[in-house]
């Protein structure tokens, strides 16, 4: 298990892994708090950690079939992409993505970003973020 990162110091910890802000402070792995995930997206917040996002760029981690959409995901800090990559039980099944991307602005529609394709920096495969492949 890598570990927590900084920002996730003062999240609840479960089996070893930090229990990421958007599911709520009584919750678990598989679920999402619905008010964290919309001010996640409405104030630029990180799902993982809860902090605001740098101006530079954003990560959203989303399902391969979908990484040509240019929306996706509740956004992330790079570092706390690369600790859901590993740590998140629910990325561990299925074919993930990681679209690191500059410009986004909120969807307007439920949870998540779009950005324009002009602004993707990169897209990843979770197991090259995971063997630590990644530099962003």
């Amino acid at each position: 298990m890598p570990p927590i990162p900084a920002r996730m110091s003062d999240l609840p910890v479960r089996a070893g892994r930090a229990l990421p802000w958007v599911a709520g402070e009584n919750g678990a792995f598989e679920t999402i708090n619905n008010k964290r995930a919309f001010d996640s997206e409405k104030f630029g917040l990180c799902q993982a950690c809860g902090h605001p996002l740098d101006e530079g760029m954003a990560v959203a981690i989303k399902r391969a079939v979908t990484q040509d959409r240019n929306a996706g995901g509740l956004p992330l800090h790079p570092e706390c992409a690369k600790y859901a990559a590993a740590a998140c039980p629910h990325l561990q099944h299925g074919e993930w993505v990681a679209v690191a991307v500059r410009g986004w602005t909120p969807t307007g529609i439920g949870p998540g970003i779009d950005w324009r394709p002009g602004d993707v920096i990169s897209k990843t495969p979770l197991d090259q973020i995971r063997s630590g492949a990644v530099t962003w």
